[in-house]
């Protein structure tokens, strides 16, 4: 059966995911790029801050998405494949409706909202597009749920090959349509990145479980999906939410066209982030078949994946940092520092959040939610509470910063908890195998803080000199993770598979 894969297939299952990540934020940037070039940035903003509140529509699903992983995989795995492939029809047929069903409503407000978000020209600018936008989210929350099926079947891989080649898709459309049809260029290319999406888990599932479309539906068990699915569907609630309510404090209190920069700062970290959380996914059935029967023995798990998430996310952040003037002179043509100071701001905080991944997948692996679903609703309150007073007094700087302290003190939710319930010493973790490199890392990442702070970015311009001696420090954190001994450690595993 396609659920019980060998573990050198669960790994290659988590490289192409985390390859997934890398791929399809690459894509993402030539995109953008090719926007900005186009269409130029106030209208990137204006798109931007759109369909974040479009977006909303995803809320609709009611968690089906997530429900739908543990559910197809606990039925194929009893051998009820007729069940389980009537339940993921009625799953998709709900989705539709639903989505549908809010897609109507936000099509109709949209003249009141799009009024009370923007100047009248951008308003004019951006109204045509509005039912094609709303259909594209609703297409979304199709896919979404489309490939939650190919994760309880645990073929990650072909979930990943199927969105790189969407991505691919997403690319060369944009390429083509956005000088031609402009904005709506855009659109298309995502809504045509939506269906490849929908039709490739459809072809997935009929290859490799024989799932077919058509056939009786089984709506019996939607509210176990719904019960279990909502706690998943939290998290979406209060991250859209937030990135709603985020933009929308740009827009008011600072300018819209700083929304692209916010955006790409945000994609980089937060593809960082996710990349590194599929990297801690097969802690999930490790911890199952445990079943956590000694407390001692996640503790052990926690520490040997934290010090091995960290030896690599203090690097990628600090590079990422380093690189960032570059990217902005890639992306936007000029180096002004909004994108290097979003970005110092927010890497901080997803390294934080790093720390939190093995304690978060832990607690999905025992069944116990509790401050996982806690810390959502922290991360939203907070954002709530700061960001209106932090962005009326330091602009958009004041919304990432919101952000930024949202994310820690959400995770604080997680680790503190998780900390004192297993008797593990965070503190000793970070000072152990990789306090070298985490040492320099931080470092270079203090000194750019320093360099937002007394505005060295804005003053100093990017010459080809001054970007090489900042770049050239990034060999100490190269040097100390080839020291590292856990660099042998993951040799000896890697060799091992």
């Amino acid at each position: 059966m396609p659920i019980d894969r060998p573990k050198g297939n669960l790994i290659a299952g988590v490289f192409g995911a985390s390859s997934q990540v890398i791929f399809n934020t690459l894509c993402f940037f030539l995109v953008y790029k090719i926007g900005i070039d186009e269409l130029g940035i106030e209208i990137m903003g204006t798109w931007g801050l759109a369909v974040s509140v479009i977006s909303l529509i995803k809320l609709f699903d009611f968690g089906i998405s997530g429900a739908l992983i543990k559910t197809t995989a606990s039925l194929l795995s009893r051998g009820e494949k007729g069940y389980a492939f009537a339940v993921i029809r009625a799953s998709l047929a709900s989705v539709i409706v639903y989505s549908s069903l809010a897609g109507f409503f936000f099509y109709f407000i949209s003249d009141y909202a799009l009024v009370n978000m923007f100047d009248s020209r951008l308003v004019k600018l951006i109204e045509p597009f509005i039912g094609i936008m709303v259909v594209q989210s609703i297409l979304a929350c199709i896919s979404i749920s489309s490939l939650a099926c190919l994760d309880g079947i645990n073929r990650i891989d072909l979930r990943a090959m199927i969105s790189m080649l969407a991505a691919i898709a997403t690319m060369i459309c944009a390429y083509v349509a956005i000088p031609r049809l402009g904005l709506q260029g855009l659109i298309y290319a995502q809504v045509l990145q939506m269906i490849i999406l929908i039709l490739g888990s459809m072809v997935v599932l009929g290859r490799v479980v024989g799932f077919n479309i058509i056939g009786k539906l089984k709506f019996t068990e939607n509210l176990n999906l719904y019960s279990y699915g909502m706690k998943f569907q939290l998290g979406n609630i209060c991250f859209l939410l937030s990135e709603a309510f985020v933009k929308l404090m740009i827009a008011k209190f600072g300018s819209v066209s700083e929304i692209p920069y916010y955006d790409m700062a945000r994609k980089f970290t937060d593809q960082l982030r996710f990349m590194f959380a599929a990297a801690g996914t097969p802690i999930i059935p490790m911890v199952a078949k445990i079943n956590s029967a000694k407390e001692d023995t996640t503790g052990i798990i926690y520490t040997r994946a934290t010090e091995l998430l960290m030896y690599f996310a203090f690097p990628a952040y600090t590079a990422l940092i380093l690189f960032s003037p570059g990217l902005e002179l890639i992306l936007f043509g000029t180096s002004n520092g909004t994108l290097v100071s979003f970005v110092i701001i927010l890497s901080i905080s997803c390294i934080f959040s790093v720390a939190a991944v093995p304690p978060f997948v832990i607690a999905l692996g025992e069944g116990t939610l509790k401050w996982n679903v806690i810390s959502y609703v922290m991360y939203l309150l907070t954002i709530l509470c700061l960001a209106w007073p932090l962005t009326l007094y330091y602009g958009s700087l004041g919304s990432v910063i919101s952000i930024s302290l949202a994310i820690v003190f959400s995770n604080l939710f997680i680790l503190i908890p998780f900390a004192l319930a297993k008797n593990v010493n965070l503190i000793a973790i970070l000072t152990n195998k990789n306090h070298k490199l985490i040492l320099s890392c931080s470092l270079i990442i203090f000194l750019s803080c320093i360099s937002i702070i007394m505005g060295f970015v804005k003053l100093i311009p990017l010459s080809n000199a001054s970007y090489f001696l900042a770049v050239s420090v990034f060999f100490l954190p190269i040097y100390f993770m080839w020291k590292s001994p856990l660099r042998s450690d993951l040799l000896s595993f890697l060799r091992d598979r």
